[in-house]
């Protein structure tokens, strides 16, 4: 049964293998025993509950090492490293976190919006908002993977080294 409703039976001789409680009580279910009775998952928590914890977080990785806050509506720049966020095979990366009337945003760089486009709005002084601002409804996807790379890997030449790319044509 996928999922398994109901009490959960791992075999203890197959990884991998486990069983609903109609299927262990089969005659045939004794051939991959012995099995053993798995607790019952954590209650799951309301996808707002879960958005708004991981927002803060996010909150909290910004503004650790930040500069004393400006007065409102001027820009912090952390020193922190961007964030990865991975969900259903699309990627984004997370360069910041914004409150602003009691709202927390998402500042972060989508692999789908156009860069001339985004470049463009820059430039402009309008429209970049949209571009750039998530609300935390981005995180009520369902399952997600948020990946932080602290600092420390790198410095010095060896840092200034990785800020060049260089590429060569195969021609």
């Amino acid at each position: 049964m996928i999922p398994i409703r109901g009490a959960r039976y791992t075999s203890q001789a197959r990884p991998n293998f486990d069983l609903c409680t109609a299927c262990h009580a089969q005659p045939a279910a004794a051939a991959a025993g012995p099995f053993a009775r798995a607790p019952p998952p954590a209650p799951r928590r309301p996808p707002a509950e879960v958005a708004a914890a991981v927002g803060e977080w996010v909150w909290r990785h910004f503004s650790e090492g930040a500069p004393p806050l400006a007065p409102p509506g001027h820009v912090h720049v952390s020193p922190r490293p961007p964030l990865f966020f991975q969900h259903q095979g699309h990627s984004r990366t997370i360069v910041g976190a914004e409150r602003k009337g009691g709202q927390l945003n998402l500042l972060l760089l989508d692999p789908s919006t156009r860069p001339g486009e985004l470049a463009a709005a820059l430039r402009a002084r309008r429209g970049w908002e949209v571009l750039v601002k998530r609300g935390l409804h981005t995180l009520r996807q369902g399952a997600f993977q948020l990946v932080a790379v602290e600092g420390g890997l790198a410095s010095g030449a060896e840092l200034e080294g990785l800020k060049v790319v260089e590429s060569e044509n195969g021609e």
